[in-house]
This record gives structure tokens, sequence and C-alpha cells, in this order.
């Protein structure tokens, strides 16, 4: 039952059965706690502190923290009243069948945003942070430094939480609005973990045309690539979707 719902329990029941409390400090993404927020306070056997939690990555998962030993697990699990302590305890566990983790798809979580970010999301994939951020930084171009990217033609920094396009120029060079690669199309919204890339040279002539045409490259969105060429953004033409917000690699914008 919900925490607020505790008080209505009767007596007699509470005499008589276990309570599993529910209660979330939040809807943020969470791992495994060993001292939940709030756990224990109305004398529940068990509380379930989250339905977003995650264990190596695997989720979202209610999450529940129980406050008894293994043999009195099996007691409320199995219904077995009748079996001494001993007897309990060496009974044979059933092994849990795990898939093998999705570690790409958890990269694309990360980026994403939903395992949040620093410790939460180091506690949110467990043992599979190592190998989900390794894939994370080879798709963003390495770590959170400023680096020359051949992807971007110029310096690339993988956003930080708290960041600004004006927080981001100031500490590695150009104006907010030479920054490009947001992929929500909106200089005021950027996202932790997505690149974002300054060009710091000319154009490469095998991807930007004379005469207003440009060839839309990975991470591109369609206010970067006005923002850099200085034109109101819905005078460019030529994307398929039809959707400013919705452009694709290789397709060839025109202005």
């Amino acid at each position: 039952v919900q925490d607020s719902a505790v008080y209505q329990i009767p007596s007699d029941v509470r005499s008589h059965c276990m309570l599993w409390k529910a209660q979330y400090a939040s809807m943020n993404a969470t791992g495994w706690q060993s001292t939940p927020w709030n756990a224990g306070s109305k004398g529940e056997g068990m509380v379930q502190y989250a339905s977003t939690g995650y264990l190596n990555g695997v989720g979202p998962l209610d999450l529940n923290l129980f406050f008894g030993e293994r043999d009195a697990w099996q007691k409320i699990a199995n219904g077995d009243r009748g079996k001494t302590h001993a007897e309990v305890r060496h009974d044979p566990v059933r092994p849990q069948v795990t898939a093998t983790p999705d570690y790409n798809d958890m990269a694309t979580k990360v980026i994403r945003g939903v395992y949040g970010n620093g410790n939460e999301r180091r506690q949110a994939l467990g043992g599979a942070y190592d190998t989900v951020m390794a894939i994370v930084n080879q798709r963003l171009g390495g770590s959170g430094g400023a680096s020359t990217a051949v992807n971007c033609g110029s310096v690339c920094v993988t956003v930080r939480y708290g960041d600004t396009l004006s927080s981001i120029a100031a500490r590695n060079g150009g104006s907010w609005n030479q920054w490009t690669g947001y992929r929500s199309g909106n200089p005021n919204v950027i996202y932790a973990g997505e690149t974002v890339c300054r060009r710091t040279g000319a154009a490469s002539t095998a991807t930007v045309a004379t005469g207003g045409r440009y060839v839309v490259r990975s991470g591109d969105t369609l206010g970067g690539i006005a923002a850099y060429y200085r034109v109101n953004m819905y005078s460019i033409h030529g994307y398929r979707s039809g959707n400013p917000a919705l452009i694709y690699p290789g397709e060839t914008l025109y202005w």
C-alpha cells in the first residue's frame, strides 16, 4: 500500500501480515539503494522506493528493500509456514534467467538523458557503466573536453550538466551562435551528453556547395546550420520530412 494509506490498515491485519509500503523520493532514475528515503518509517517489512530503477542498466524496474533474512523472505514469498528455520535455509534457490544486456541501447538512453548524470547515472548502470560509457564516448567523439573531430570538421565538446551554448563558447572559444549540433534545434535547449561543434575553418567543398546549398552531416540541426551561415532558419528548404526539427544526414538543403 502507498505510504499515505497505511493508516487505513486495521490493527488485526497489521498483527498478522507484513506491511509492504510504497513511497518514492522522486521519479528520477536510480539504482539499488541500501537506505532509501523514509524507509522503515511505518514499521514496514519491505519498502518499494522506485518504479524507475535500473540494475546493470536494465529497467525501468520497481526496486524494493526487504528488511528480513533469506528464510523470512522465502516464508513470505512461498507461503511456507511449516518448515523449520534450518530447512528453509537449505531450500534450493531457483536460478534467475538474465538476458544479455543491450549495451548499445543503454548508450542511446544515456545520450537521451534517461539515466541522469554523474553518480545517478553510475548507480543506475551499475556493472554496465564502463562498457556503456565507452560506447557513448565513441559515439560522441571522445570525453567531455574539447577535441578536433573529423566528422564535424571543427572543435567539438560533449555538453555537461548545466551547460549553455554561452558557457561552452566562453570555455572553448567563439560566440554562442557558432556552436551547432544540438538535437533540439533550439539554441536555448541543449542536453547533457550530446556533442556540439564550432566550425573553425573553411567549409569543406565535399559537403558545401556555392549558391546557398549544404549537405546535412550527422549531428546537424536546421537552427545550427542557419546560425552558421547567418540565414533565416525558415528560408532553408529541402528537408524531406517537412519538419524543420527533423533533418537527415546526406540530404541537400538550399536557400
